[in-house]
């Protein structure tokens, strides 16, 4: 057991390395923390955490959208997709920028077929990010 410690360490030191000479602030940040060490560049490590910061910061907004998406979707059959069309614009609008006139998926230049081919897409993220949460927790 104290070998098999002492390998994933030696691994872990491996990959923070790898990311100081890549100048891969985020992992670099991650595992200088999660080493215990502290960092030679302390640069890298401060852009490092800030990335980590607005990630776990976007990752709860987006598990709200998604919570609030599965909400509200719930009586819409994925697989019809040419129905529903105007409800399924609406709601991927509400909870994704993205899906807005003028946005890079813009609803108004889809078919309905490829308006519930994406809200399927993104209800099945949710479910999947909501499962994928709860299975953390537990």
């Amino acid at each position: 057991m104290p070998n098999d410690k002492a390998s994933e360490l030696s691994e872990l030191e491996k990959k923070r390395k790898n990311a100081l000479a890549k100048y891969d602030a985020r992992a670099y940040a991650s595992l200088c923390d999660e080493l215990g060490n502290s960092p030679e560049d302390e640069e890298l490590y401060e852009q490092g955490m800030k990335e980590i910061i607005e990630e776990k910061k976007g990752g709860i907004e987006l598990l709200e959208k998604y919570s609030n998406l599965l909400k509200d979707s719930c009586n819409i059959d994925l697989a019809a997709h040419e129905e529903n069309t105007e409800t399924k614009k609406t709601l991927l609008r509400r909870y994704f920028k993205e899906f807005m006139p003028g946005g890079i998926n813009d609803l108004d230049r889809m078919s309905s077929e490829d308006i519930g081919d994406r809200f399927k897409t993104m209800v099945l993220k949710a479910a999947k990010s909501k499962k994928e949460t709860q299975r953390q927790k537990a």
